[in-house]
């Protein structure tokens, strides 16, 4: 929704707010300091500046601002960053500053973690609606008391890829991804992203979709929190569709939720993509965007209508800009994953993993 005030105000508001000592970062750390837990402020010689040290517990506090750190775009019910600016004259000057501060976002807290620190990052907004839940959690953190999440591989951005499908590496890399070649489980290291290439052929006995089934079902704890598999549509259609479906219900019984939607190639025909996320680290719901849509048009809607049993989760993909130089895993990746891992690592603890650290 456009805003009513003048740019004059705008800018005279954007002027008044502090990067440190907000009203939400003061309130959080009173209440910190009220159960009685110690800490350094502002530490500069930790990725990120944290607005919060616990050196005993090992423990960085960051409380983002949702406007700075792209969360407001989210809240106020858009797809995409630049949709909130879409009426703003300034949009060449905030869409790039924004998304500058959230792949910093993930670099600092990627960094961090493999320096062995605990990350806890929680938004203003969440400190503002439940300050209570904000603190409780990091109680909850200081005491250890929680399990190793698999989302603490998120803001690594690492991925794994099997070599015959090394045309992916390319667009994995521009958009801040860091690659291996793989073969075989036994060479995959704990990794943010599995993604796969498919062809028609592809999920019939013995086919590579099999192959990459096999592969994740391999990894145990190694297990990545992502996969992002590019499928022929026909896999939605007649013959295909019951076993594209048993497909989906291994990667559900792997402990993935899924998410499935089309997208526009370069060439001007659609293709159906897969992003599959662990339990873990979204809920499982169809209820808010189980709806016609450019991503989802009839074929993808009835085909998840029709076996609501699979462990669905969808979210709100954009719309790929007919504008954009970007193709369809690479708006993908930059516009949809990249943005989502931001909004996963916030409000749940992080803890430090042994793997390398992808630094964009």
């Amino acid at each position: 929704m456009p805003s009513n005030r003048t740019q004059e105000q705008i800018s005279e508001i954007m002027r008044r707010v502090k990067s440190r000592d907000t009203t939400p970062e003061i309130a959080f750390r009173k209440a910190l300091w009220a159960s009685g837990v110690r800490y350094r402020l502002h530490d500069a010689r930790l990725p990120g500046k944290p607005d919060i040290v616990i050196p005993k517990s090992r423990l960085l506090v960051f409380i983002d601002g949702d406007f700075w750190h792209g969360n407001q775009y989210r809240k106020r019910g858009h797809a995409t960053l630049e949709a909130q600016f879409v009426a703003s004259p300034k949009a060449e000057y905030w869409v790039p500053k924004i998304d500058g501060n959230m792949r910093r976002d993930r670099k600092n807290t990627a960094q961090a973690l493999a320096e062995g620190w605990n990350i806890l990052r929680f938004w203003e907004s969440d400190i503002k609606s439940d300050l209570p839940a904000c603190i409780e959690t990091t109680l909850k953190a200081i005491k250890g008391d929680y399990d190793y999440p698999i989302a603490s591989r998120l803001p690594q951005q690492t991925a794994i890829v099997f070599t015959e499908l090394s045309a992916l590496r390319p667009i994995l890399e521009e958009c801040g991804w860091s690659v291996t070649l793989v073969e075989n489980s036994a060479a995959a290291s704990e990794v943010t992203l599995a993604a796969a290439v498919f062809e028609q052929d592809d999920l019939k006995a013995k086919g590579c979709a099999w192959d990459f089934m096999d592969l994740l079902s391999q990894m145990g704890p190694k297990l990545p929190p992502i996969a992002l598999m590019e499928c022929p549509p026909e896999w939605i259609r007649n013959k295909y569709a019951d076993v594209f479906a048993e497909f989906l219900y291994k990667l559900s019984r792997l402990g993935y939720c899924i998410d499935a939607f089309t997208m526009m190639a370069k060439e001007n025909y659609d293709t159906l993509y897969v992003l599959a996320v662990v339990e873990d680290v979204v809920t499982t719901s169809i209820s808010e965007e189980l709806k016609l849509s450019e991503t989802r048009p009839r074929e993808v809607f009835d085909f998840i209508s029709r076996r609501l049993d699979i462990k669905w989760f969808l979210g709100a993909v954009p719309v790929i800009d007919e504008n954009s130089h970007r193709n369809a895993v690479d708006w993908i990746l930059c516009k949809y994953l990249n943005p989502a891992i931001n909004q996963w690592i916030h409000g749940r603890v992080l803890s430090p993993v042994n793997s390398s650290v992808c630094l964009e």
